[in-house]
């Protein structure tokens, strides 16, 4: 049964899909730690798990001001860790004037979509703001 499907990521059809059964989330929500009343009893019960689900998907779902978005936090961990754990294959790591290569083949991305969240650290964003500017 669907709701009781376990959490399952994979790529279909040349996309990434995430998911996971509405009773499965009921689980994983009630046993999370984040609501222990500090002695290991529960203090979340779900009594309609299709409702706490839909709360759920519009909280991954919305945007800070930036346009960020909490699978967007969780892409840009993926993404971290799998190339510094040396798991990512069919990548490399570029010097900016590779990368504004990159951004002219791609146009339909935008940097901001190149940009947001996806180069971490400040001196990443600073380089990309450069490419944007041109100054580099």
């Amino acid at each position: 049964m669907a709701k009781n499907r376990a959490l399952k990521v994979g790529i279909e059809d040349g996309e990434v899909v995430i998911r996971i059964g509405v009773g499965v989330l009921r689980t994983a929500a009630e046993a999370y730690e984040g609501f222990s009343d500090g002695e290991g009893e529960k203090v979340l019960r779900i009594f309609d798990p299709a409702r706490f689900a839909e709360a759920i998907v519009r909280e991954l779902q919305d945007e800070e001001e930036d346009g960020t978005m909490l699978v967007h936090v969780m892409f840009d961990k993926a993404f971290h860790h799998a190339v510094d754990m040396g798991d990512a294959l069919g990548c490399e790591i570029v010097e900016p004037a590779d990368f504004r290569a990159l951004v002219k083949r791609f146009p339909n991305l935008g940097l901001a979509a190149l940009e947001r969240k996806t180069l971490a650290d400040e001196r990443s964003r600073a380089k990309a703001k450069a490419i944007e500017q041109g100054a580099l």
